[in-house]
């Protein structure tokens, strides 16, 4: 899986700067002005960009931060967006659940908002997110790593041969073995 860049941002702490807790990923695409030029962006609310279906899914799944950056080479602008919210936006809850895609899907366009330009202001915005996301709901004062309410939701039943397989390779991948059998 791919994430390009990442950064460990600093709080400013009066004349010095400190290392915060907080590291954001991002990962980098852009269009050509031939491709998308400056009176279309312009003109759009948002743009299209289109990205590999599991990459999405590793970037969404991610416990820190990750942001789709797209450089505009017509307006010369960065546009960023949180990968999560531009899933929730586009697929909500349902953007993991496996009949969502067909199988044989390899790709997805997102939609990135125009309006959405990295400036230092935004980049100051990010600092509000932990290494680990807290920032979203919360359950009993805790901190979700997700959206899914744990009241509402409810694990699928594996297919009990897939459950066997996937106990028998988490105790191999344990070096797990049987000392006797009765």
């Amino acid at each position: 899986m791919a994430i390009d860049v990442g950064l460990h941002l600093t709080s400013p702490d009066g004349a010095a700067r400190r290392a915060s807790h907080t590291r954001i990923w991002f990962q980098l695409k852009g269009i050509h002005t031939a491709t998308l030029p400056l009176e279309d962006f312009e003109a759009k609310p948002q743009v299209a960009v289109r990205v590999q279906l599991e990459q999405l899914k590793f970037w969404f799944a991610s416990p820190e931060p990750i942001y789709l950056a797209l450089y505009v080479e017509a307006a010369n602008k960065f546009l960023v967006e949180d990968v999560r919210e531009l899933v929730y936006r586009q697929w909500g809850e349902e953007f993991m659940v496996p009949t969502t895609f067909p199988d044989s899907q390899r790709e997805v366009t997102v939609r990135i908002r125009t309006d959405a330009v990295l400036t230092p202001e935004v980049l100051s915005l990010m600092r509000r997110h932990q290494s680990m996301r807290i920032d979203g709901p919360f359950f009993r004062g805790r901190p979700l790593g997700h959206r899914l309410d744990p009241l509402r939701c409810s694990l699928a039943r594996l297919n009990p041969a897939v459950y066997v397989k996937l106990v028998e390779r988490l105790l191999a991948v344990h070096d797990y073995r049987v000392a006797r059998s009765e």
